[in-house]
């Protein structure tokens, strides 16, 4: 039976995460409101992500193990505000959303836990309109697709996918494992081998961590970008 993720906002967690340096804390910011321009993030007041745009999985910022108070800024007018707890060494992601009018800055532990002698893939997908909760439209049903990783020029005919994924929400995945060399990055529709967006080939050292970013624009299309993880 085929490994079907379908990853979800509400359900962005993680059974792991990556330790920091000891006596320290990390925290990254997903931010997943596509109306709202680019923010900044601070701790107890103190800026920790500045210019964070929509679609955005930001790398670690580190802080001090304990209680503190996370703001979507202006310090003086925050948007969304969370207070929570991190223990020595673990690692957390804030998530931004938005519920009806109300912005929520949630907070799920982090999904970064990279090897070193392996490949590192994440795939994130920011929605040019997000799909409502509740829509169960032909269009909104498009927006599921299987993922394949293969290397370069490989035939789908015989390939399983590795995940499913709903594209019409903002969402990221844990890292997947491959072994160093070059890889693809092909969705399909659901279903089909009907190929709808791929990747260029990545080439990936051990050790690397990179991510694949796809994007469904308000016309039921799809675009594909990768990005450097830290």
């Amino acid at each position: 039976m085929r490994a079907a993720l379908i990853i979800l906002l509400a359900a962005a967690c993680a059974s792991s995460y990556e330790p920091g340096p000891e006596g320290t804390a990390e925290v990254r910011v997903f931010h997943a409101v596509a109306d709202l321009g680019s923010v900044t993030v601070l701790a107890d007041g103190d800026v920790i992500q500045q210019g964070v745009p929509y679609g955005k999985l930001t790398g670690p910022a580190e802080l001090s193990p304990g209680t503190h108070t996370f703001q979507v800024g202006p310090a003086s007018a925050p948007l969304a505000t969370r207070t929570v707890g991190v223990n020595d060494g673990q690692a957390l992601t804030l998530v931004l959303t938005r519920t009806g009018a109300t912005l929520q800055l949630n907070a799920t532990a982090d999904t970064g836990l990279a090897q070193p002698d392996r490949g590192n893939l994440r795939l994130i997908s920011t929605p040019e309109v997000p799909r409502q909760p509740g829509d169960s439209s032909a269009f909104a049903q498009a927006g599921l697709l299987d993922v394949y990783v293969t290397a370069p020029g490989t035939s789908l005919a015989a390939e399983v996918p590795r995940l499913s994924m709903d594209t019409g929400y903002p969402s990221y995945s844990t890292f997947l494992y491959y072994t160093p060399g070059d890889w693809t990055v092909r969705f399909t529709r659901a279903g089909t081998k009907d190929v709808v967006a791929a990747s260029d080939p990545i080439r990936f050292a051990a050790g690397d961590a990179k991510a694949v970013v796809i994007r469904r624009a308000g016309s039921g299309t799809w675009t594909t970008r990768v990005e450097s993880v830290e």
